[in-house]
């Protein structure tokens, strides 16, 4: 039976997800410098000039990738620290630890790998910057946490220590859980009253 122009676009759509969420685990895996439009075609089992034809280049299929996680939703996780946000830096943080072990808990979500992708963004030399970027430093997701943990310990709340130390702390742990979840699907993270306790500050403290 001859395919319809309906199918055959259903069709050509399919084989573009499949190379995005292709190129996606290896992007997220392998790092944007080390992975190859080869490298892709391989993966997803068809020729080079196949992917050309659905993409420019490599960097067309990276920044398409970035585009379609603003799309997700995935963006937001780090939320613009307005009034409301810093009146309650503990719940924030909580809030924000929540809503990334949810995502990476979701057997039919791609957020572990965008999540992973962008906590290793800084170290591909080549990868190209996200037509979203924003020009605000203090949108970006480490001064976030890093004012959220500065908020909290004028309150009482967080421990004081380096509150940048504290930061790198945070997404290095995040990106620890992240790295394993994305081989262990079965793997159990912990819970986020425990994460949160390497941050609130101790009774000792005080003294």
């Amino acid at each position: 039976m001859p395919r319809t122009p309906e199918s055959f676009l259903k069709l050509k759509e399919a084989r573009r997800q499949e190379i995005l969420k292709t190129a996606l685990r290896l992007f997220a895996l392998n790092g944007y410098d080390a992975t190859s439009v080869n490298d892709i075609a391989d993966e997803v089992g068809c020729s080079h000039g196949l992917v050309y034809h659905y993409f420019g280049d490599k960097k067309d299929i990276f920044t398409t990738l970035l585009d379609r996680s603003l799309e997700l939703g995935y963006m937001p996780i780090f939320p613009n620290l307005g009034t409301a946000e810093l009146d309650n830096p503990k719940q924030t943080l909580s809030n924000v630890i929540e809503r990334i072990f949810t995502e990476l808990n979701d057997k039919k979500s791609d957020f572990a790998y965008y999540f992973y992708l962008f906590l290793n963004m800084r170290f591909q030399k080549r990868a190209p910057f996200p037509r979203f970027q924003t020009s605000q430093s203090d949108q970006r997701p480490f001064v976030i946490i890093k004012g959220l943990i500065e908020t909290g310990q004028a309150k009482g709340i967080f421990a004081k220590d380096d509150p940048r130390d504290q930061a790198i702390a945070f997404f290095s742990l995040m990106r620890g859980l992240t790295y394993v979840k994305l081989h262990d699907a079965k793997f159990k993270l912990p819970s986020v009253n425990t994460i949160m306790n390497l941050f609130i500050r101790k009774a000792d403290d005080h003294a």
